[in-house]
């Protein structure tokens, strides 16, 4: 559940068990880059593999649950401050060293990427 609306608990409107599942078994089977695949264990490992691959799968929605799911949204948390303790609007743009603009999708994930879009303006929500 998340955060109370008028004093009241209530569902996510935008997180649901069947597209959790759904990207459960895309990242794990396909992974989401070259060789970086969402670990739930394998046979070979046995129940070591097994274990692991819970203790994964626990790790990962307590980071959602904190970062995204408590509050019904999907937006990157900016964690990087600058040194008067501000978060600057260039951490939409990659935080970390990373560009999110130079990123590119393997070629058999390219349906799911789009050109940049130089245009693009940015609008606030609160």
């Amino acid at each position: 559940q998340n955060n109370y609306v008028e004093g009241l608990p209530y569902f996510s409107q935008s997180f649901t068990f069947d597209s959790f599942i759904s990207a459960l078994r895309v990242t794990a089977r396909f992974g989401v880059s070259d060789g970086l695949f969402f670990y739930v264990g394998d046979p070979v490992s046995g129940e070591r593999g097994f274990r692991a691959g819970v203790v994964n799968l626990a790790a990962f929605l307590a980071n959602a649950m904190v970062e995204s799911i408590v509050y019904d949204s999907c937006d990157e948390t900016y964690w990087e401050s600058s040194s008067d303790g501000k978060y600057p609007m260039s951490n939409s743009c990659g935080q970390n060293s990373r560009s999110y603009q130079d990123e590119t999708c393997p070629a058999w994930q390219s349906f799911i990427s789009c050109p940049v879009n130089d245009a693009m303006m940015v609008e606030e929500e609160v």
